[in-house]
């Protein structure tokens, strides 16, 4: 009886031996499948990707409001933080931010409310065309031989214009007037 008993239990760690290796094949195969689901999606997002010049849109918009802010700045360096005293503080100037209540001429764009980082002289009645970007920054992880590890690469992919937009330049039609953000260089060649 007792050699029953060892043979039963034999059987049982070898069941339990075999399901371990059924469950770390499994595990393997989620593992792969995952990785291969990755690099199809990293893939079909490089392909996806452009350049930032090519992601700015032109819109004409009727100005049906404009209001022009100033935010003070200033800083504080970190060398100089105070913990439990007296903190000192530097004025750096002032921001200017410009927020246009517009009106789209086509009518399947949703943008209503767009922000210009600057002054601008547009008047309420004025038409203009307004260049947006409009993009979706997209983090890829890829291996850098180099390095040795994974880098972080950024990449920009198109996405709908949504009802507020940050303008890099607003031209106003009947003027030639043009303005342009401080960042403009950053989005055109």
């Amino acid at each position: 009886m007792a050699d029953d008993v060892l043979e039963i239990i034999k059987r049982i760690q070898e069941g339990d031996d075999l399901i371990a290796r059924i469950e770390k094949a499994r595990e393997k195969r989620i593992e792969e499948s995952v990785d291969r689901l990755a690099r199809l999606e990293h893939e079909a997002l490089k392909k996806r990707a452009k350049p930032l010049h090519e992601l700015v849109v032109s819109q004409i918009f009727d100005i049906n409001e404009v209001l022009v802010e100033q935010y003070a700045n200033s800083i504080t360096p970190y060398s100089e933080i105070v913990v439990g005293g007296f903190t000192p503080s530097y004025d750096t100037g002032f921001t200017a931010r410009t927020r246009l209540l517009v009106q789209p001429q086509d009518s399947s764009v949703p943008t209503q409310l767009v922000y210009f980082n600057g002054f601008s002289a547009l008047r309420k009645g004025d038409s203009a065309i307004i260049r947006i970007p409009c993009y979706e920054e997209v983090g890829i992880g890829e291996y850098d031989f180099f390095k040795g590890k994974r880098q972080e690469r950024k990449v920009y992919v198109s996405r709908a214009l949504k009802e507020e937009e940050l303008a890099i330049e607003l031209s106003l039609l009947s003027g030639g007037r043009i303005e342009r953000s401080a960042d403009y260089s950053k989005f055109i060649q």
